[in-house]
């Protein structure tokens, strides 16, 4: 009975220290008020537009923007942020949903590790390092967010019998409609899983020197209940698939850029691909290597003997594990060998380390490599935080001196922003999108609403002329001249309706600083503002401007 108590109480312990570990990776987002990230202020005015269309409270939103009314993917943190919206303030809801998925994915990547080696709990800290990875940095909110319930299922089929009912099809229907409606290749990437999952019930065992597998009619009726599951999201990815090509062509990197990328493990470079960050990432190196040499000895020395000059090879039983070795091979070969999309680069290399870090983490070490790998991870996971930490509070600060100006342009209002915090900081490259998500206000930027995979789109077919902002990548600055001044009346911003009047833009900020005041396009914004505007408001980071009575 002691020893039960003494056994429960260490478990206990080493459960409270995860939770202790996990909680330290939360202090980035939680410290400071605002979390800034590239992507992630569009993902989140992008929610406060959806509360708004669906409202319908302020005109200027359903006249500027409107709702993709095809299903796309990349829903859910525009969902979750306007459904929160309504009840909460914007910074605490941000809180809410990318504390959510830090905490998740360690936790159910943890979940699955110790399904297959319940001993090897030291290595359930390497998923800890990883939620902080480069993709959450730049935005991808979806698309981390999707692996919430990529995750889910694949604990789901591995820890289940799977039986052919409506409560189970039902939940796997809804968990893979959940991963379509977050990221499309999230849910590409769970396709062949679900095929490969149920093969943990196939036995197998030796007769003689034949390899004999039985249990398929297992196999194959939990196939047939993930295939009726799968019915209703598939759907939805073949209409997607057969209107949107999401893919974004893109140059071939270069193979010792990709190879660079697999030695400095680019998923943790989050803030700053620099010697300071690569030198604890190559520690970690040395760690997956060191766990990947004492893996392959092990081996040999138990299935290899040499007996009078001869070398004998004795062939186990394969694993079920070997299935991760695989996946992290196959995605390694697309890696080097295959992306020529813009981006997919960045998110194969995240899930080649994914499946790596879950093949290594189940097989069998001594314990001295188990304490090494917890202090290795512990150091590093404690330092990043630190950085993380530190940077955010700075771009924090940021936000909030951005969002100061609210405070003096009414709901609803029209705002015109020029970006110039970007130049010197690419966390900033759609921090304007915060000046509508804490309040309604129409920002007039949006990359999102030019992009046909996001549920947000501007509203072409309504009374504006938005053909210049329905481009990939066009920035306010460099379209001031041809697009907001216009003709009939150059000495004010506006908006150019399709009958040929304008809509007068009466809010309009300045973000940072500009590098280079005698660049042609800030001459003729502060022209223009010189003439008709009235500086309203001003602190050490941006200036806002009301047009003339």
């Amino acid at each position: 009975m002691k020893l039960i108590l003494f056994l429960k109480s260490k478990i206990l312990r080493e459960d409270s220290f995860f939770l202790f570990i996990l909680l330290i990776g939360l202090v980035p987002l939680i410290s400071p008020k605002y979390f800034l990230t590239l992507d992630g202020a569009a993902h989140f005015y992008n929610g406060t537009i959806i509360k708004e269309l669906i409202t319908g409270k302020y005109p200027n939103y359903s006249e500027l923007f409107t709702l993709n009314q095809l299903p796309v993917p990349n829903w859910s943190s525009h969902f979750l942020f306007a459904f929160l919206s309504l009840f909460l303030p914007g910074f605490i809801s941000e809180k809410l949903i990318l504390g959510s998925y830090l905490i998740l994915f360690p936790f159910l990547f943890r979940r699955i590790i110790l399904f297959f080696a319940p001993e090897n709990k030291a290595f359930t800290y390497i998923p800890v390092l990883f939620a902080h990875n480069h993709l959450f940095y730049f935005g991808f909110y979806n698309l981390v967010l999707a692996f919430i319930p990529y995750l889910v299922i694949m604990h789901y089929i591995l820890s289940n019998e799977l039986r052919l009912n409506l409560r189970t099809i039902f939940f796997l229907s809804l968990l893979l409609i959940a991963t379509y409606f977050s990221h499309i290749m999230v849910y590409a990437l769970l396709l062949p899983l679900l095929i490969i999952l149920p093969l943990k019930s196939i036995k197998i065992s030796k007769e003689g020197n034949k390899l004999v597998l039985s249990n398929w009619h297992i196999y194959f009726s939990q196939l047939k209940l993930i295939g009726v599951s799968l019915i209703p999201s598939l759907l939805l990815a073949i209409n997607y698939f057969s209107k949107i090509d999401s893919l974004e062509q893109a140059g071939r990197l270069n193979l010792d850029i990709l190879l660079q990328w697999l030695i400095d493990i680019r998923p943790l470079l989050t803030l700053c691909y620099c010697k300071d960050w690569s030198f604890f990432t190559h520690i970690l190196l040395g760690l997956f290597i060191v766990l990947i040499i004492t893996v392959a000895t092990s081996n040999i020395r138990s299935r290899c003997s040499i007996s009078d000059h001869k070398l004998s090879i004795q062939l186990s039983k394969p694993r079920f594990n070997l299935i991760w070795l695989f996946l992290s091979l196959l995605f390694l070969f697309i890696l080097l060998i295959v992306p020529n999309a813009n981006l997919l680069p960045d998110r194969i290399v995240l899930i080649t380390f994914i499946f790596l870090i879950l093949w290594i983490s189940i097989q069998k070490y001594p314990l001295w490599i188990h304490r090494l790998a917890m202090v290795i991870v512990i150091t590093i996971h404690i330092v990043f935080v630190t950085w993380h930490t530190r940077a955010q509070k700075k771009t924090s600060n940021d936000i909030e001196k951005v969002l100061e100006v609210t405070a003096y342009i009414p709901e609803g209002s029209l705002l015109l922003p020029f970006n110039y915090a970007k130049d010197n900081n690419w966390l900033h490259s759609h921090s304007t999108g915060y000046l509508g998500s804490e309040k309604p206000i129409v920002v007039i930027e949006n990359y999102e609403a030019q992009l046909q995979w996001f549920p947000i789109k501007w509203n072409i077919e309504g009374d504006y002329n938005l053909d210049q902002l329905n481009v990939w990548g066009v920035q306010n600055k460099k379209i001031t001249t041809d697009f907001f001044l216009n003709p009939q009346n150059p000495d004010i911003f506006s908006l150019p309706l399709k009958n040929g009047s304008l809509k007068e833009i009466e809010y309009v900020t300045i973000i940072g600083r500009p590098s280079d005041k005698n660049h042609i396009e800030y001459n003729n914004i502060h022209s223009v503002l010189e003439k008709s505007y009235t500086n309203i408001f001003q602190n050490d980071f941006c200036v806002l401007y009301q047009l003339k009575l």
